[in-house]
């Protein structure tokens, strides 16, 4: 525990210290959470929005006494020395933002569906390459530090099947807003979590999966993480939202996780009385995600949600995605 308690202590001392100048595109219900993330934890970062939405944004933030610099033109980042940004709009628009700032040497971090096809997706690889800049995935539940929690404590033994057990309600509320789904198939959407989450059990986590077999039946599919079976249940409008992994080990034991309430995540180890992880390492993903993301300074700097570390799976999802 010493370790992950070292990490919290280290994010809380450095957080204060990043000056850097960040520009979200977006103006939408997850563009929102990561303003309010932002200002809440990094003082000294400026916040530039870029939006069609001026008004109503300007009047949120005035309402949560956030301050920002909306911008007109994305032109406007060398005025302000921006040198990270993160795009959150609608889906279909992501290539285009984001092939704007990678062109720019701006440090780009996508929210998912990074981009909706395999040609946008290998454009904004290869300009990433050839500008040196980096370019990132959002992939927040890497950094859950309940889950780093729940390995070091509980999962000790080889994982022989893994579970997921995903699923949202209909018109749900999330941090005050209602939530919003646009059109993409849910599965698509939930990997990128799901993969986020077994790379913090399994080291250097690759995807596979074999066509025939990837659809089981309407919501059930199924993959192989390091040729660990892993099954996964996803279903959009259900009657509450759950957020449900578990693990088989070799010693025949089960282990459940359940993080439908990023502040309240249990483990059921079998043959035990559900424990919840300690107050200290609930929540925080974005966070910490945002804050990884502020400390990138150069190309060199590889991190896990970075499209070169990444490549295995995002290759792999656009082959699942054209075969659903």
């Amino acid at each position: 525990m010493r370790d992950l308690k070292t990490k919290i202590k280290k994010f809380n001392f450095l957080k204060s210290k990043i000056k850097k100048n960040i520009l979200i595109i977006g103006s939408g219900r997850w563009s929102k959470i990561t303003v309010s993330e932002i200002s809440k934890n990094f003082k000294y970062v400026k916040i530039f929005v870029f939006t069609r939405k001026k008004a109503q944004f300007l009047t949120w933030s005035k309402q949560k006494k956030i301050e920002i610099i909306l911008i007109s033109r994305l032109e406007e980042i060398k005025n302000y020395n921006i040198t990270h940004a993160i795009v959150i709009n609608k889906n279909r628009d992501h290539f285009n933002y984001a092939k704007k700032l990678l062109k720019m040497k701006v440090n780009t971090l996508v929210e998912k569906p990074i981009v909706e096809n395999l040609s946008h997706f290998n454009k904004l690889y290869n300009i990433s390459k050839k500008n040196r800049v980096n370019l990132l995935v959002s992939l927040p539940y890497f950094h859950a530090m309940y889950f780093h929690y729940y390995k070091k404590f509980f999962i000790k033994e080889k994982i022989t099947s893994i579970n997921f057990f995903w699923t949202d309600a209909l018109a749900e509320i999330k941090y005050g807003y209602k939530k919003k789904h646009q059109k993409i198939n849910y599965l698509i959407d939930v990997i990128y979590h799901i993969h986020s989450i077994v790379s913090v059990f399994i080291k250097k986590a690759n995807i596979s999966y074999n066509k025939n077999f990837l659809k089981v039946k309407n919501n059930f599919y199924k993959v192989q993480y390091n040729k660990i079976p892993t099954e996964i249940f996803c279903k959009r409008n259900e009657k509450k939202r759950s957020r449900i992994l578990s693990f088989s080990l070799s010693s025949g034991k089960k282990v459940k996780i359940d993080f439908t309430n990023n502040n309240l995540s249990k483990v059921l180890v079998q043959g035990r009385k559900p424990i919840k992880c300690p107050q200290v390492f609930q929540n925080l993903t974005l966070a910490h995600q945002i804050f990884h993301f502020l400390n990138i300074n150069k190309y060199e700097q590889m991190i896990f949600n970075d499209v070169r570390y990444l490549k295995n799976f995002l290759f792999t999802k656009f082959q699942i995605q054209k075969n659903l």
